[in-house]
């Protein structure tokens, strides 16, 4: 289909259809097709569909991550619907945490229950993200230390 986009992503493959959405529910089927039977899955996102290993998924991800980090706090940031599974795993974790939605007409309304914050699109993320940093470098001690495994 002209305009579909193919993205290969580290642990993923995305297939985007922004540029084409009436062909959306034929592209379904036919990836679905495709996968059947591979050990991959499709997850329905923001005009894209994201083929991925059953095994690995962002909360699988996520919680590896605070396993092997033990990290004080968490902020986490997302506008599609693995982000909104992964606030809700955060909203049991026993970490203090700040949840985020990145608002978008391609969402339903309701899927983002367990944000803690709702921002408008990425320049208002740039935005909170610059005010929060500035707010850190202000404080006597600076900024916390940003671990190692994460500078990098």
């Amino acid at each position: 289909w002209p305009g579909v986009v193919v993205e290969a992503k580290p642990a993923s493959l995305g297939v985007h259809f922004r540029s084409q959405p009436e062909v959306a529910a034929e592209l379904e089927q036919i990836l679905a097709k495709l996968i059947a039977g591979s050990g991959l899955m499709m997850v329905a996102n923001r005009m894209v569909f994201d083929i991925q290993s059953r095994r690995g998924s962002k909360v699988r991800t996520m919680c590896r991550l605070m396993r092997e980090m033990k990290p004080a706090a968490v902020l986490y940031a997302g506008d599609s619907r693995d982000d909104a599974h992964v606030h809700r795993c955060l909203k049991t974790a026993r970490v203090a945490r700040l949840c985020i939605q990145i608002r978008s007409n391609e969402v339903p309304a309701g899927l983002f229950h367990n944000a803690d914050l709702v921002l408008d699109g990425p320049a208002e993320m740039a935005s909170f993200l610059g005010r929060l940093v500035r707010r850190w470098s202000a404080r006597p001690s600076g900024p916390p230390p940003i671990p190692e495994t994460v500078a990098r």
